[in-house]
């Protein structure tokens, strides 16, 4: 197989990485908290939908991420540096130009060169003929910077499927906490209902019914603290795609949904036909083609000419034939070999390096991935379900006069504590998961792992 053929084969990968990514990892709507094996997305993009119009239901990651996709700026200038670069290999493969030129001799001298009536004129066409195969050397030195310039644009698709994606997230959990803070309210309210129940029927002193009452200020200050970081939340969302204002209301999307973490071996593995790495790999290969071209260089090449020639003081044509050939003395193209070596040099260079970066960044993603998978799963399946019979348990021995309010409202900071702290390691889980997905080039588990 050709490189140019492995490329295409590993161009269409990325593309079809990218697409699974866009596609088998959004988080799906409704998963179960005790069953972690969806997605956080599962929804349709609305069909029809236009720029500026408000979304009659919520936005999903899915519409986030085709909105992003399809309208981001940045990804635009990428598409154009494609074109740039594909043309210039169409120009790379043309032959020179025929060169026709005309020569008048013997003409304004003296004695019987006076005058034109010794005049030869001769006409020439000319053309360059290029040796070594600098041309279509020349010209696949351009197919592969225009490879080169298509992995960027995969890499940058990813780039912006991962931002998109965290801006997302991170306004999906702002929603949930401002969710959060009215169920706070709400109980915050119920507890003071209760309060001052148990002072009119002489329960309790009337002093713990101004200590509820801070509470609930207290959870609508936050409920209003909330709704602020959500608002900034969604505009952050918004300019993924260019937009200043949000046109959504809502988002649609479930943190709990979380799939169990690969081992790290494997993500590993599958970071070897990442964007990243690709990229480097055609770069390369592009310079391991310009010492080709550069050899090729040095070279001469042939010029040769045909044309007739007339001579004015006999009414005669004659045919003149030519050839030029450089001599290579001085200049045999030996600095521009030197210079490709030295490129190709600080492309292998530069290649290990983005293989310890990427390498060093998954490292970094995955402990982080994997941390806050086992703090959600402690802190659902442990922490949470013990806090919650505690705060049951301490309300029906206030109620009997066992404990005192303040210890209800120590119990239920504890709970809410907790449930704050499961979805501060939810969005952690989301955004390492889309950090590593971003570093891997894929979804972070493929169909035959059982994955969506």
């Amino acid at each position: 197989m050709s490189s140019h053929e492995g490329f295409q084969r590993m161009r269409r990968a990325a593309v079809a990485s990218v697409l699974v990514t866009l596609l088998g990892t959004c988080p799906s709507v409704a998963a179960d908290e005790s069953t972690g094996s969806q997605s956080v997305d599962s929804q349709a993009s609305p069909a029809g939908h236009r720029q500026g119009e408000p979304m009659r239901n919520g936005l999903t990651l899915r519409d986030a991420l085709a909105r992003a996709l399809d309208r981001s700026p940045y990804l635009a200038s990428y598409s154009w540096e494609i074109r740039a670069r594909e043309a210039r290999a169409l120009q790379a493969g043309l032959p020179p130009n025929p060169i026709f030129s005309a020569e008048v001799e013997n003409i304004g001298g003296s004695g019987p060169k006076r005058g034109i009536e010794s005049a030869e004129t001769t006409l020439l066409l000319s053309q360059l003929i290029e040796l070594g195969g600098k041309r279509s050397k020349r010209r696949s030195v351009g197919v592969l910077e225009a490879q080169v310039a298509e992995w960027e644009y995969q890499g940058a698709r990813l780039a912006v499927v991962a931002a998109t994606t965290a801006a997302f997230i991170d306004a999906l959990a702002q929603q949930d906490a401002v969710r959060m803070a009215g169920e706070q309210i709400q109980l915050a309210e119920d507890v003071l209902r209760a309060v001052e129940r148990q002072v009119r029927a002489g329960a309790v002193s009337s002093a713990e019914v101004p200590r509820a009452e801070v509470e609930v200020t207290n959870q609508q200050i936050e409920n209003r603290l909330r709704k602020r970081a959500l608002r900034a939340a969604y505009v952050r969302l918004a300019t993924a795609w260019g937009e200043s204002e949000p046109v959504f209301s809502s988002l649609e999307g479930d943190l709990n949904a979380m799939s169990e973490v690969p081992s790290e071996a494997e993500l590993v593995e599958r970071m070897a036909t990442a964007p990243d790495l690709a990229r480097w790999q055609a770069e390369v290969t592009k310079r391991r083609a310009a010492i080709e071209l550069a050899n090729a260089r040095r070279i001469p090449d042939v010029t040769l000419g045909l044309g007739p020639r007339h001579f004015n003081d006999t009414d005669d044509w004659a045919l003149v034939v030519g050839m030029q050939v450089p001599i290579p003395v001085f200049d045999r193209n030996q600095g521009a070999r030197r210079e490709s070596q030295s490129r190709l040099a600080k492309s292998r260079e530069q290649q290990r390096s983005s293989e310890l970066r990427l390498r060093r960044e998954l490292a970094g993603s995955y402990q982080g991935l994997a941390s806050a998978y086992e703090e959600v799963v402690a802190l659902r399946d442990e922490a949470i379900p013990t806090a919650k019979r505690a705060y049951a348990a301490t309300k029906r021995a206030q109620r009997r006069g066992a404990l005192r309010f303040t210890d209800v409202l120590d119990a239920q900071r504890s709970l809410f504590a907790l449930r704050t702290r499961l979805l501060e390691a939810l969005a952690s889980y989301h955004l390492s998961r889309a950090q590593t997905e971003a570093l891997i080039g894929g979804p972070l588990v493929t169909e035959k792992d059982g994955g969506k």
